[in-house]
């Protein structure tokens, strides 16, 4: 059964259909103003994004969700905390051999941008190095848990060789 339910986009009231289960909006007739939009009604509050489309003539707009970081762990799994790292919050992953991941940016209020990855080596602050950074990786837990999961190969290849310590990773790291 569908139900009227009134968005709030740009500063304008907007009325759009929406099925009584979800309260998701379907289309929004958007009078060529593109932003975010917030469902009045939400459960969630959760922020979205509106990409506007054609169909048959008349233009559209797709709603898209960008999950929050409490959403991003719970999607992700029991191995990914949430930890304060340089002021801010991230998602954070030890991998139980010396490296561990920061996911960070996905924290903000604006949730359309893009993660940044970290690849960490070391426990403790003052002896931990950053191996490597992975940039603009898309907000949807599949895009962070495949990035973090490639981290974590690249970690295991790096033991491997022999780089399983801080002096050997710095010394790859700045060709010395």
């Amino acid at each position: 059964m569908k139900m009227h339910t009134k968005i709030v986009f740009c500063g304008y009231e907007i009325e759009t259909s929406a099925t009584r289960a979800t309260h998701t909006a379907q289309t929004v007739e958007n009078k060529g103003f593109f932003g975010v939009a917030v469902l009045e009604n939400a459960a969630t509050r959760a922020a979205t994004h509106c990409y506007p489309h054609i169909n048959k003539g008349r233009r559209e707009t797709t709603m898209v969700h960008y999950p929050s970081l409490w959403e991003l762990k719970r999607m992700l799994g029991a191995d990914y905390r949430i930890r304060t790292i340089d002021w801010e919050k991230c998602l954070y992953r030890d991998f139980g051999n010396g490296f561990n991941v920061e996911v960070s940016g996905v924290s903000r209020a604006n949730r359309k941008g893009s993660a940044t990855l970290y690849l960490w080596f070391g426990e403790h602050a003052h002896d931990c190095l950053i191996v490597k950074t992975v940039r603009d990786i898309g907000r949807s837990a599949e895009a962070i848990g495949e990035a973090v999961d490639d981290l974590c190969e690249y970690s295991n290849i790096l033991i491997a060789h022999g780089y399983d310590s801080r002096d050997k990773l710095f010394h790859l790291k700045n060709n010395i």
